[in-house]
């Protein structure tokens, strides 16, 4: 019997093309406004229609741009590789402290500051600890954070917001030309002004200079992709001003910038960044209110040293001053945040106590100014003074009550003062009288660290390293030992 021909074989089809690779690093997406027929609406989305679909109403009224809208130099970086070590130098410099830290007590009880920067720095690995790199170099969020509580995930949000704020505003800056010189979190900055009252003024997260200068804004966002658009609006509004920053006496120049920065975090997905630039137009500009933020340098700036010192403290365990070392600059080596060696100006260890007791004196000028007159009358108001400045060298380490060349100080003299500046002259501009009669800008200038000494601590650290605001050298320790005021629990 003749067996049935087989059915020709049909020719395969051939197999499409896998899909490309996703693109390496962490993707950011930079918005602007479209025109500016939707100015108006877009910077103020309080309508009920805008928080429907406020992720549509995004798109509907920005698009996005691959150059930062000012001065621009180079295309806004979409997809950055970002290194370790500028991870580590945006979470040491992001504002994830209370802001009630900044008190007079705090600022002359040197092992109790660095004992909550060690509780703040443990809550920041804890939170380090929740990403990792993927194959595509993308810092990912890991899949065990769907598990965790929802507080602890607030958290995450919170500081991861923060660290991807930063990062995005060095990208900002870097795109029209300009390098990230200083960063005043709120937590400082209200600090410093001429005025502040948090009932009525609206505070953005972070102040930005540059080092041309110039002055942005940024809101700090972080929270599921679900809520995006939601806490974008958020930021939004809380951009809804004409902000005016400055030294004072100088001039306020309107903020070159503000920007709402928006970290998505998600279980087992990469880090995305989102930012947001609200309208700047003539067109708008007379029915949005105005926010004047009229700085004090000496007490940002003395404010960020303290901050650096107690920093050190806490990341190497070392409670002397090295006052008697002749080099200019202190290195250390830490265990935290993987393995670091990090450095501060030994001049800022030799003036510890000028530094904490101008700063503190200042807090308790403006802590009893707040009091007042809820709490008394004019003889309450200098008894307060009085009795906190005298408190200031209570529980203070040896290395400070030895320190006589910084001890001269004549503090009646300067409660008289101040009492007189509040009443006699009137309480306007208090702080800035304040910060006069304790001589703040002097003592902060030749403390500074300036590009010189970043040079110098470079050459004698024998690496590069990245710095922070407040001069702090940081870099990874590529060949570990065992850090000097350490042990494995830290």
């Amino acid at each position: 019997m003749l067996k049935p021909k087989k059915p020709a074989s049909k020719p395969k089809k051939a197999l499409p093309p896998p899909p490309p690779p996703p693109p390496q690093g962490n993707p950011f997406t930079y918005y602007v406004p479209k025109s500016a027929t939707s100015l108006t609406v877009a910077t103020k989305p309080t309508g009920s229609a805008a928080y429907k679909k406020p992720l549509g109403f995004i798109h509907a009224n920005f698009k996005t741009t691959s150059v930062a809208p000012f001065g621009a130099k180079t295309t806004l970086a979409v997809h950055p590789v970002i290194d370790k070590q500028d991870v580590r130098r945006a979470a040491i410099e992001g504002g994830y402290g209370p802001q009630s830290m900044w008190t007079s007590h705090l600022a002359m009880s040197p092992a109790e500051a660095a004992e909550l920067q060690r509780f703040l720095f443990s809550r920041l690995e804890s939170v380090i600890c929740c990403v990792q790199k993927d194959i595509n170099d993308a810092w990912t969020i890991l899949p065990f954070l769907r598990h965790v509580e929802a507080s602890d995930k607030n958290l995450l949000s919170f500081t991861l917001g923060g660290i991807g704020t930063f990062l995005t505003a060095q990208n900002w800056l870097a795109a029209g030309g300009q390098q990230l010189g200083l960063c005043l979190h709120k937590s400082i900055y209200t600090k410093a002004l001429i005025q502040f009252d948090s009932a009525k003024n609206k505070s953005p997260d972070y102040l930005i200079q540059s080092k041309k200068k110039h002055w942005h804004v940024f809101e700090s966002k972080g929270g599921r992709s679900d809520d995006r658009g939601q806490r974008i609006l958020e930021g939004l509004e809380q951009l809804d001003c004409q902000f005016a920053v400055g030294w004072r006496p100088s001039r306020l120049k309107p903020a070159t910038t503000s920007v709402c920065v928006h970290t998505r975090v998600d279980a087992n997905r990469r880090l995305e960044i989102m930012a947001v630039d609200p309208p700047e137009n003539d067109l708008i500009e007379k029915d949005r209110p105005r926010q004047s933020l009229a700085l004090i340098e000496g007490v940002c700036k003395l404010l960020l040293i303290l901050k650096t010192i107690d920093q050190f403290r806490a990341l190497t365990g070392i409670a002397d001053t090295f006052a008697e070392s002749d080099q200019d600059w202190t290195f250390e080596r830490t265990k935290r945040f993987g393995e670091l060696v990090v450095g501060i100006p030994t001049r800022y260890l030799r003036h510890e106590y000028g530094v904490r007791a101008r700063v503190a004196i200042y807090l308790a000028a403006d802590e009893a100014a707040s009091d007042y007159p809820s709490k008394g009358n004019r003889q309450s108001f200098w008894s307060l003074v009085w009795e906190k400045m005298e408190s200031l060298d209570l529980a203070l380490p040896p290395h400070l009550q030895n320190d006589n060349a910084e001890r001269e100080m004549d503090y009646s003299s300067i409660v008289n003062d101040i009492f007189r500046i509040f009443f006699d002259e009137g309480n306007r501009s208090f702080r800035e009288r304040c910060a006069a009669r304790l001589q703040m800008t002097q003592y902060w200038r030749p403390l500074w660290v300036t590009e010189v000494d970043k040079v110098q601590a470079v050459l004698a650290a024998e690496h590069t390293g990245v710095f922070t605001s407040g001069g702090m050298y940081i870099r990874h320790d590529e060949n570990p030992t065992p850090a000097r005021g350490n042990d494995e629990s830290d």
